[in-house]
C-alpha cells in the first residue's frame, strides 16, 4: 500500500467516512477487488474509485445491463463499458462425469516410482 486516507471531515451523527488506498501494484488492486466478494453481507464494501464521468456513464449503462440479463445474457460493467455475452452452455455435471468412470479406481492413485522405472529399464535394455 502506497497511501491511504479518509474522505470529508469527521462528523460524530454521519455514517463512517470512505477510505481511499492507492496501491504500489495493479495486481494487488486485482486481488483485493476478487476477494471482496467475501464481505458480501458485512456492511462493508470495496469499489473502485472512478472518474465522475465515469461514474455518470455507468450510471447510464445500469438500465440496459439489467434488461440484458433479464433477457438471459451475461452482462456486466468493465470500466465505461457494458459487455453483455450470451451464456456459457452447460456442461454435464459432476456426477455425469464420474458415472462414466464406474468400475475404474477413482481418487489418486498410489504408485511406486521406483517398480516402475526398473520395470521401464528393464523393457529398453531388451531391446
Amino acid at each position: 500500500m502506497e497511501r491511504a486516507h479518509r474522505n470529508g471531515r469527521f462528523q460524530p451523527d454521519a455514517r463512517p467516512r470512505a477510505i481511499v488506498v492507492k496501491l504500489l501494484r495493479f495486481k494487488d488492486k486485482e486481488t483485493i477487488l476478487q476477494r471482496a466478494r467475501y464481505l458480501k453481507g458485512s456492511h462493508i464494501f470495496i469499489n473502485e474509485d472512478f472518474s465522475e464521468a465515469v461514474r455518470q456513464k455507468r450510471e447510464e449503462l445500469i438500465p440496459e445491463m439489467k434488461a440484458a440479463r433479464e433477457r438471459g445474457n451475461v452482462a456486466y460493467l468493465r470500466y465505461d463499458r457494458l459487455i453483455v455475452h450470451p451464456p456459457r452452455p452447460t456442461t454435464r455435471s459432476t456426477t455425469q462425469r464420474h458415472s462414466n468412470n464406474e468400475g475404474k479406481e477413482t481418487g489418486r492413485r498410489r504408485q511406486d516410482t521406483r517398480s516402475t522405472r526398473a520395470t521401464l529399464g528393464a523393457s529398453t535394455s531388451d531391446s
